[in-house]
Formats: C-alpha cells, structure tokens, sequence
C-alpha cells in the first residue's frame, strides 16, 4: 500500500491518499482525504478497490473552511443512495439499533458485516 501525501507552501498537509495497485483503497478509514491551508479537514472519500464504497456510513463528507459540516453521500460497492436506503441505514431501522455503528451489539455488527460484505 502507498500513502500519497502533497502540502501546501507552509508546510500543512494538503491531499493525503491511501492507494494499492494504482487505485484508491483503504478499509479502516477513508482512501482520499484534503485539507483547507488552515489545517480544517475540508472533504473525505471511502474507496475500497477503487470502488466508492462505506460499509457502516457515509462515504463522502465534506466541511466548510471553519469546520461547518457542509455534505454526506451514502455510497455502497459503488452505488450511491439517499442516506435512508444505504443497506446500514435499513438494517439499523429493521433491527432497531443505534445510529453509531460502534454502538452495536457485536452479534448484530457480524450479522450486518456477513449480509452485506
């Protein structure tokens, strides 16, 4: 794996990239990831063999400069949905369980991760 890193004249971190193979991938957080000059995190993309894809949320965000949340897309193996169709978001409904994936009971985390994966 190849972590690509390129900054901005003072030193901040502009654009960091998590790549394998010539593509985006990465499983434990997002694969693309930039940076306003003022070090404010300002938009993150989830890809896993160069697929847009989140298991367990939203696979783009993005912030304003001042660290207001501006957007959330909900993309699964590619597809995108509106955040209350996304597979995770229906499971969660279905089963009555917390909004924050971490929160879940680890039997329904493996069920979800069996379905779905």
């Amino acid at each position: 794996m190849d972590i690509v890193k390129t900054y901005y004249d003072n030193g901040q971190l502009k654009i960091k990239a998590w790549c394998v193979d010539g593509g985006f991938h990465r499983l434990a957080g997002p694969a693309i990831q930039f940076w306003y000059a003022n070090g404010q995190l300002k938009y993150e993309e989830w890809y896993v063999n160069d697929t847009r894809h989140h298991l367990n949320g939203p696979a783009v965000q993005e912030w304003h400069w001042n660290g207001q949340f501006k957007y959330e897309g909900w993309w699964f193996k590619g597809i995108r949905y509106e955040k209350e169709e996304h597979p995770f978001n229906i499971f969660r409904e279905e089963h009555a369980l917390q909004e924050t994936y971490e929160e879940w009971p680890n039997d329904m985390k493996f069920l979800f991760e069996i379905m779905y994966k």
